[in-house]
């Protein structure tokens, strides 16, 4: 699965959405079609919900800290030349449910640094959907 939504160049921010969404320990349903409808959205349709349900079953696989996911998640997104979408993407899934808390904020940022984003941006992306960023 994680193919299919590389090859429409969508996986870092699946990635980097599913590193922030679960620092909670889980990704609910709100959070799981927060991430669908993003996806979906960002890819133009070309991302549909089996596939997303198939990415985070694989991410939930991999072993390794949520600092070490971000970061990843982040080169990745910088890799792919995704660095901002991807991380609005995963600020708008990790908001979706209660708002986005302290680690979730620590993970976003992250995330942001490593894709190579200036804080001042990151700052900006997160406010967006009424989160603030945490050093």
């Amino acid at each position: 699965a994680l193919d299919v939504v590389h090859s429409h160049g969508y996986d870092a921010a699946a990635a980097a959405a599913h590193v922030a969404s679960r620092s909670d320990g889980k990704i609910d349903d709100t959070e799981r079609a927060a991430m669908i409808k993003a996806l979906e959205t960002l890819s133009g349709g070309s991302v549909i919900e089996w596939e997303v349900d198939l990415v985070v079953e694989e991410l939930d696989k991999e072993k390794g800290g949520a600092e070490a996911k971000a970061k990843a998640a982040g080169a990745k997104l910088k890799e792919q030349g995704q660095a901002e979408a991807g991380l609005l993407v995963a600020a708008y899934v990790a908001q979706a449910t209660d708002g986005i808390d302290k680690k979730e904020a620590k993970l976003l940022t992250t995330i942001g640094k490593s894709a190579g984003i200036a804080a001042d941006r990151i700052k900006a992306i997160l406010s967006e959907v009424g989160a603030e960023a945490e050093e």
